[in-house]
């Protein structure tokens, strides 16, 4: 029978509600909902419940209307309805209600987690990249305009981490964005990381970011720039006596300012708060003039370095580090010089602050004394320039002889290019035999002693007594990496990695003597001198990281 019409016109008051203007403004309006007064909020209810109440009646309609146009009329009265249902649901929401510094602190989150998780290794870790526009504070913006104000103008943390690549496609509009960026940081702390990889970045663009920066010069705390030259240097100047709240400095590949006798350091001598400095390929012409001696944490990385001044370079830090009094990190990376010993009866000078030391000239180690070692890591390794020499002969006396009379905490050791001998097993069993929990051994230059040293530490590893490892009983993390890419290798060279090799690696992480064990080995060509059977059953071995690598394939 058919239904009557009536039906139809019934629900034609649902084009007319008096909620739908309520609703309106509040969705226009989304600072609203966060002030909605308890009887408003009520009111907002009773709607819902009256528009669920007539959603189940219109759905028994349908079932009961024959002709198609009724029924497509009374789909959409329907489906007005259900539009209304769902804008009252987004209104009432505890979301829409979430207090601004709340919003604030879910946005700042979401930035932690990123930079975490998803910057390359290689970048600092403290930046995220906001003109690439990849931060995910940036999707929250596009939820709604509620969402876009906190960020905008409540967020300033998200603002003020500033990465700035100046070959990237999109760097002409560069200052239009960091404008945009330091007006939302406010008054925050900005961590700064500039990045050049072409001459061809100087001009007027990267003049007006520089502009743009120093005016907020007071503001920075972290000051990171890779491969400036003069020009940008030059605008170092105008941040002189207004770093105040300067705590980090990194400068990299700043050797191509050397034969322009600039010291791009001098405009950050003065700041008052600095802690942290790292001068990475960093030319000792001229004689970087900072007073390291307040320092906290201080490296110096150039193994491209001529003899001639890095020899005075060798006697600054050596005083330097005579007076540091704050010091508890310290970097002095070179590559191989002649080592001088010390002539005459003389005390070394405990230097009690200092836990990391990462050293390219033994001499350093006969000065002092390291009480609170527990990183040291000797000799230096550029995977991908110049072959580098060994590092003299006497390193591994010299270390020995230090590391006995600091009676120090050691836990990590590593050695980069240092020439083994049998004194290396006086200090792995030493003083800091019961301590060592981490040791890295980079070998560069393969000699015929190597692999008998190498069988002779593997052979070590196994010793026991009552059930328990004697040797190393602390090691968690065991790292060898081998390169002979630089000269005539001989494949069969590398005999210590046999089956008693992985016999003991998996001894020793069954029993969860060691965690991790990091086998390293470069070639050219593609051979590998490892028996095929070894590679199979370490590489089966959870714990063990293999990486073999072709020097003379560009997909490595």
């Amino acid at each position: 029978m058919p239904v009557p019409f009536d039906i139809i016109s019934s629900c034609d008051w649902i084009g007319t509600l008096p909620h739908q203007t309520v609703v309106a403004e509040l969705l226009t309006r989304p600072e609203r909902t966060l002030k909605l007064l308890p009887f408003e909020i009520s009111y907002l209810k009773k709607c819902l419940d009256f528009i669920v109440y007539h959603e189940d009646e219109l759905s028994v309609a349908l079932d009961l209307l024959e002709d198609p146009a009724e029924i497509v009329v009374l789909r959409q009265r329907a489906e007005s309805l259900q539009q209304l249902h769902r804008e009252l649901m987004a209104i009432l929401s505890p979301i829409r209600r979430l207090p601004v510094e709340l919003l604030s602190m879910i946005f700042c989150h979401l930035k932690e987690e990123y930079r975490g998780i998803c910057l390359p290794i290689h970048l600092p870790p403290y930046t995220s990249n906001i003109f690439m526009r990849d931060p995910p504070f940036f999707d929250a913006m596009l939820v709604c305009r509620q969402w876009f104000n906190v960020c905008d103008a409540s967020c300033p943390s998200l603002w003020a981490d500033i990465r700035i690549d100046f070959s990237h496609r999109r760097s002409s509009i560069l200052p239009r964005i960091l404008s945009t960026t330091l007006r939302r940081s406010r008054g925050h702390p900005l961590s700064i990381s500039l990045s050049y990889y072409n001459s061809d970045t100087a001009g007027p663009l990267v003049d007006e970011v520089y502009r743009l920066l120093v005016e907020h010069s007071d503001r920075w705390q972290t000051f990171d720039a890779d491969m400036c030259s003069e020009r940008e240097c030059k605008w170092f100047e105008g941040v002189r006596d207004r770093l105040g709240c300067l705590r980090r400095l990194s400068l990299r590949n700043f050797w191509r300012t050397s034969s322009d006798g600039i010291d791009p350091v001098a405009a950050f001598r003065d700041a008052p708060n600095l802690h942290y400095v790292d001068l990475d390929n960093f030319p000792s012409t001229p004689v970087p003039s900072l007073d390291i001696s307040r320092l906290t944490s201080f490296r110096w990385y150039n193994i491209h370095e001529e003899l001639a001044p890095y020899l005075t370079t060798r006697m600054r830090y050596l005083e330097a580090l005579q007076h540091s009094n704050s010091l508890s990190c310290f970097e002095y990376m070179t590559s191989p010089a002649p080592y001088t010993p010390r002539t005459g009866s003389y005390d070394p000078i405990p230097k009690p602050l200092v836990t990391e030391l990462l050293i390219g000239d033994p001499t350093f180690l006969t000065s002092f004394l390291f009480p609170s070692l527990t990183l040291l890591m000797m000799g230096a390794y550029d995977e991908y320039n110049i072959p580098l020499v060994s590092y003299p002969p006497e390193t591994l006396s010299v270390m020995h002889a230090m590391l006995e009379q600091s009676r120090c905490p050691l836990v990590t050791l590593v050695l980069r290019n240092v020439d083994l001998d049998p004194t290396l097993f006086s200090i792995l069993r030493g003083s800091v035999a019961g301590s060592l929990k981490e040791l890295t051994i980079c070998l560069m230059h393969w000699n015929d002693e190597h692999d008998g040293l190498l069988q002779d530490l593997v052979g070590s590893l196994q010793e026991e007594n009552s059930g328990a490892f004697t040797f190393l009983p602390s090691l968690q993390d065991l790292d060898l990496v081998l390169d002979d890419r630089h000269q005539n290798a001989v494949w069969d060279e590398y005999m210590f990695i046999d089956e008693v090799f992985a016999s003991v690696v998996l001894s020793r992480l069954e029993r969860s003597a060691v965690r991790t064990v990091g086998l390293t080995v470069w070639s050219t060509g593609g051979y590998w001198p490892i028996e095929e059977s070894t590679l199979q059953v370490l590489r089966k071995t959870s714990g063990v990281n293999i990486y073999l690598h072709d020097f003379n394939d560009t997909d490595e």
